[in-house]
């Protein structure tokens, strides 16, 4: 297969490299949950772009080790087959990638700047697999021009598949699920004083990190300066930052993430009440445990009426109709409470304003680096699994000559 581009005719094999979950049909009742199912293959045919669609060899992918069971679980919920099974057609996981530009839209060839990334430009992105289908964890994977940026020059192509899903989840919980303002800082700060946050887990948590050091960010969110006897200008503090984590992390929580304040018990409604702390306008749950965690986040003494409360994932409740979940529901709506799970989607003007505060310091990869040959994906995930759960990953080398 030759790949069409606006500069040279590269050569791109037929078949490639790929760790995938073996085409179904899956019944909607036994259906592989772990990353034990995926296989690692040779011969996976190399995907065809559309009209609209970049070819990029991919050098890094990272893959959560809930992926498989999220994605058969999405495919479940729409299936519409009356047997209850459904087919996946040997789905690949890895939402974020980092990689070269091989091939560009041919739907960019008339526009007198061609497209917006040339061959062999170096990207990272997210990838949107409920609409593109595959994932990553391949020699090539196709991707929109809203999925990509740049990558930024200052980080290794492991570290850069590392960001742009944490880094979104947070950007889009802050200025969309919250309705803060990225443009505007000063308008972020309430008339009672500095932009009030709480973010549990923060320490565990890489979207807790990210939305941590998006709210330290002196761009996002600029000191307030008012007036004082003597002619002179005192800045305040436009946001105040209380984590939770265990006792361990507190200097890390305050010295490298900013916190103003800490707490390690698992009461947090009872920690604001003993350490005089006023509710807050945001609540960034990355606990995302439900129950009993997730009612006390919607305490009054927690969050102000009108406050949000957003997270990146929460359980489901096994029993909906109980009097507890009930009466939180009907908390929710009389406080006039926004209470929602992030769905987080690509955006290629938020991916380059992210790549930019990655290259700016704001922003970081994630610390801990698993990095696995592809070819050892599946052991890796399984392990990941084991250790952290669905929210475990794995940076997955797939270029050998990667930095």
């Amino acid at each position: 297969m030759t790949s069409n581009t606006l500069s040279e005719q590269k050569r791109v094999p037929q078949t490639m490299q790929a760790l995938h979950l073996p085409p179904g049909p899956y019944n909607k009742e036994h259906m592989p949950m772990s990353s034990s199912s995926l296989i690692y293959r040779v011969d996976a045919p190399v995907p065809i772009p559309s009209a609209r669609q970049y070819l990029i060899k991919v050098q890094a992918a990272t893959v959560l080790a809930g992926e498989v069971q999220a994605q058969l679980l999405r495919a479940s919920s729409s299936s519409n087959s009356s047997n209850g099974s459904i087919n996946l057609h040997g789905h690949i996981p890895g939402r974020e990638f980092s990689g070269k530009i091989i091939s560009t839209p041919q739907q960019d060839y008339a526009k007198s700047t061609g497209p917006a990334y040339k061959v062999n430009d170096q990207v990272f992105g997210l990838l949107d697999t409920e609409q593109n289908g595959n994932g990553a964890a391949a020699d090539y994977v196709l991707a929109t021009e809203n999925e990509l940026a740049w990558k930024p020059q200052n980080v290794s192509a492991a570290e850069a598949a590392t960001i742009p899903l944490p880094a979104l989840t947070a950007w889009q919980g802050l200025f969309s699920y919250a309705t803060l303002d990225p443009d505007d800082g000063p308008c972020n700060r309430p008339a009672d004083g500095p932009l009030r946050v709480l973010v549990t887990n923060a320490a565990g948590s890489e979207v807790g990190r990210q939305a941590m050091r998006l709210l330290q960010s002196r761009a996002l969110f600029p000191d307030h300066k008012s007036h004082v006897m003597g002619g002179g200008d005192e800045k305040e503090k436009p946001v105040w930052i209380c984590a939770t984590g265990a006792r361990d992390d507190h200097g890390y929580l305050c010295g490298e993430l900013g916190a103003d304040a800490v707490t390690s018990g698992t009461d947090i409604a009872a920690a604001f009440r003993e350490n005089g702390w006023d509710p807050v306008d945001i609540v960034f749950d990355c606990i995302a445990a439900g129950g009993a965690s997730l009612r006390q986040v919607h305490s009054p003494v927690v969050v102000k009426d009108h406050g949000h409360v957003i997270t990146p994932y929460r359980c489901p409740s096994a029993h909906p109709e109980k009097p507890a979940e009930r009466e939180e529901k009907a908390e929710i709506r009389t406080r006039n409470l926004t209470s929602k799970v992030i769905n987080v989607k690509p955006d290629v003007k938020q991916l380059a304003k992210i790549a930019e505060l990655v290259e700016k310091g704001v922003l970081k990869p994630a610390g801990f680096l698993q990095v696995e040959d592809l070819l050892h994906g599946r052991e890796a995930l399984i392990q990941a699994e084991q250790i952290s759960g669905s929210q475990g990953q794995v940076v997955l080398r797939v270029d050998p000559a990667m930095d």
